[in-house]
């Protein structure tokens, strides 16, 4: 069988910068409030990052026990008794709704999306680190602009859908990105024989929430070097990376409201070139 090109697309920071939006400092001490968090002792972003989302993070990234389950572990271990189980279990529940609410992906995505899954003869597939409820919605999303998603480990390459995306989550896959075995997973079931070549479309956590560690430029570098390093191993393939990046947004707080997004939206644009001449090669 012949070689295909495949096309990797992050989705948090990349395909999603709402995402990012929800995670800064302001918006999140809102969020807390009106979800009801606050009022369960989560009352700063500072302890929703260092006391609820850090110690959770790989467990609800990598099983399925869900972003909400997991939070709500948390919370309930540090709100006083008082505080019922219930009333616990609601702002959980209408904090996560909020945030993925909040996940969708950008509408400037949507035109180059579907030129990628009408166009394109190859495999297209959204890899990220996230949670369980996560897998879901972004195929909800997608079904919203009519592309057909396929979870990872539901399908393989003989029974893809014409035009389908493949959604790659860590929760899914029960290991991160940074991780060999979860490009091994993926390459078994749709590139067995290999692919001819792969674009990468990553921010690389860069575009993260401005309260979490991940989003520091070192540990950028490292992630970006070791992803392209397991993708040339795994697919013994080249990799063209476009570093979704945007080093003077307000992704960070650099600039705010129109000027932002319209930064961002030029940032779309430029991955939209790249994309379309990786389609035409």
């Amino acid at each position: 069988m012949e070689k295909e090109k495949l096309i990797l697309l992050d989705y948090s920071g990349t395909l999603s910068i709402s995402s990012v939006h929800f995670g800064r400092s302001d918006v999140l001490t809102e969020e807390l409030g009106r979800s009801g968090l606050a009022a369960c002792g989560v009352v700063s972003p500072e302890i929703f990052w260092s006391g609820i989302v850090g110690p959770t993070w790989h467990e609800a990234s990598t099983t399925g026990i869900t972003y909400t389950e997991a939070v709500r572990r948390k919370v309930r271990a540090r709100t006083p008794g008082t505080i019922q189980d219930s009333a616990v279990r609601d702002a959980v529940s209408r904090f996560v709704e909020s945030y993925m609410t909040h996940s969708r992906i950008d509408r400037l995505w949507v035109p180059v999306l579907k030129r990628i899954s009408s166009g394109f003869a190859g495999t297209v597939v959204i890899a990220t680190d996230h949670y369980a409820e996560a897998t879901g919605h972004i195929a909800r999303y997608l079904d919203e602009i009519g592309i057909t998603a396929v979870k990872c480990m539901d399908s393989s390459r003989d029974r893809l859908p014409k035009g389908a995306f493949i959604i790659a989550n860590s929760a899914d896959m029960g290991v991160h990105k940074s991780e060999k075995k979860f490009w091994e997973m993926l390459a078994s079931r749709y590139a067995p024989e290999g692919v001819e070549n792969i674009l990468l479309v990553d921010d690389f956590g860069f575009n993260e929430q401005e309260g979490d560690a991940y989003g520091i430029i070192e540990a950028v570098i490292a992630r970006k070097e070791r992803t392209v390093k397991l993708l040339e191993e795994v697919y013994s393939a080249p990799v063209t990376v476009f570093f979704f990046g945007m080093e003077e947004s307000g992704a960070h707080g650099r600039k705010e409201g129109r000027e932002r997004y319209e930064r961002f939206g030029a940032w779309v644009a430029s991955a939209a070139a790249v994309i379309e001449g990786f389609l035409e090669e």
